[in-house]
Order: C-alpha cells, then sequence, then structure tokens
C-alpha cells in the first residue's frame, strides 16, 4: 500500500469519526430539548416531529399533547427560557415550532432566534 492511499485513509476515517460526532450532538441535543420541555410544560408527552440543519438554517417542529395549563404563551416562554439556560448552542436554532394539541385544538406557537412571536390557533 502506497503511502498516499494510507493518508487517503486516515483522511476518510476521520471525516467519518466527525460525521457520526456531529450526528450524537444532534441526537443529544434532541433528546434534551424533548426532556426539559416534557418536565417544564406539565404534559402528557412531547415529540420532536423534525430537526432540520441546512446551510443557513436550522428549524424544529415539536408535538405538545395535554399541556394542563391555559396560557400556552407562558408554556412556551418557560420553555424557551430553560433550553436558553440548558443548551449550550441553543441560539443556533432559527426556528422552532411548539404544536401544542389538547382537547381536538392545535395552537402553533413559533419561536425564532430564541424569542416567542406568534400564536396562531386552529380547531382540526
Amino acid at each position: 500500500m502506497s503511502h498516499n492511499t494510507v493518508y487517503v485513509l486516515i483522511l476518510g476515517l476521520i471525516v467519518l469519526s466527525l460525521s457520526g460526532c456531529g450526528f450524537t450532538e444532534v441526537n443529544a441535543k434532541i433528546e434534551k430539548m424533548e426532556r426539559l420541555a416534557l418536565h417544564e410544560c406539565n404534559c402528557d408527552q412531547v415529540q420532536l416531529l423534525s430537526y432540520s440543519e441546512e446551510s443557513f438554517s436550522t428549524s424544529a417542529y415539536l408535538e405538545i399533547i395535554g399541556a394542563n395549563d391555559s396560557s400556552l404563551e407562558n408554556i412556551a416562554e418557560d420553555i424557551n427560557k430553560v433550553w436558553r439556560d440548558s443548551i449550550s448552542d441553543y441560539s443556533s436554532i432559527d426556528k422552532i415550532t411548539l404544536d401544542f394539541i389538547n382537547k381536538g385544538e392545535h395552537s402553533a406557537i413559533l419561536i425564532e432566534k430564541g424569542k416567542v412571536i406568534i400564536d396562531i390557533t386552529e380547531e382540526h
């Protein structure tokens, strides 16, 4: 085996290990987001339905089922604060949609760049 082949193999292994590390970090962040949201909202279930990291944009969509508070905006503010305080690279997430589902009603609250900005309620 030539020296160039060895270098290429070593470089490939380094790239693979870094790629796997990125996936592990993202997965750990997602699990932490779900766990913190579940604890903060006093609800039945929190489920991340999508998480996307693209070149210039990162977004997440979570369903929060059975939240027991009449002020979903307050819950969103509390979740946002605990994420901001507990997740080191939280500010890198551009857009997070929290879809609160309770008794057949959906209330979507949008968090952009760490700020709760929109509350849209829909009946399904």
